[in-house]
């Protein structure tokens, strides 16, 4: 209970937030690309290697993953994570990690947001960050629907799909 009343006071704290925000929303094409940060949850592992795959074959973009990680989960070090646990997180769930706050306020290209657990961690990362492009899956908890977002309801691996179809979907978009 006392949980999900601190999660009532953060949501509501983020969507007062959110009304002050001001992003560059701009649609790119993928081999305009630059930066891609991708936010994901405890079960990174489980695609682990559809996300080292997708960094092999875009070598030429600065990639940052951002990972709610479990403490006791083991850390894979073939690819670099700004990681966070429940102790960077203030009372109500929101991140307080120096590093995520400076990923929040970099104008990176384009965000991949993969959120299966509801995460409300993550969902302040998405939300607060300054991407010109918000991709990602479909979900019922969005305050601000991303500027691209796919359905990966019955996919084995959401995040390869999530992958495969930003890249597919971009190279589309302003030939």
């Amino acid at each position: 209970m006392f949980k999900s009343i601190r999660d009532n006071i953060g949501l509501s704290v983020l969507k007062r937030k959110l009304k002050r925000l001001e992003r560059n929303r701009n649609m790119l094409n993928w081999k305009d690309v630059k930066t891609i940060g991708i936010v994901t949850s405890y079960d990174f592992d489980l695609y682990y290697k559809a996300v080292q795959v997708f960094i092999a074959k875009n070598k030429d973009k600065r990639i940052t993953i951002i990972r709610h990680a479990d403490l006791d989960a083991p850390s894979n070090k073939e690819i670099e994570f700004i990681e966070y646990s429940e102790q960077d997180l203030n009372w109500y769930f929101k991140p307080i990690h120096s590093g995520i706050q400076q990923f929040m306020k970099q104008d990176i290209d384009v965000l991949l947001f993969h959120n299966p657990k509801v995460d409300n961690s993550l969902l302040w990362i998405y939300e607060l960050s300054m991407a010109k492009i918000k991709i990602g899956l479909r979900v019922d908890n969005w305050f601000t629907d991303p500027d691209l977002m796919f359905e990966a309801e019955n996919s084995n691996n959401p995040i390869s799909t999530l992958l495969k179809e930003t890249e597919f979907y971009l190279n589309q978009i302003n030939k």
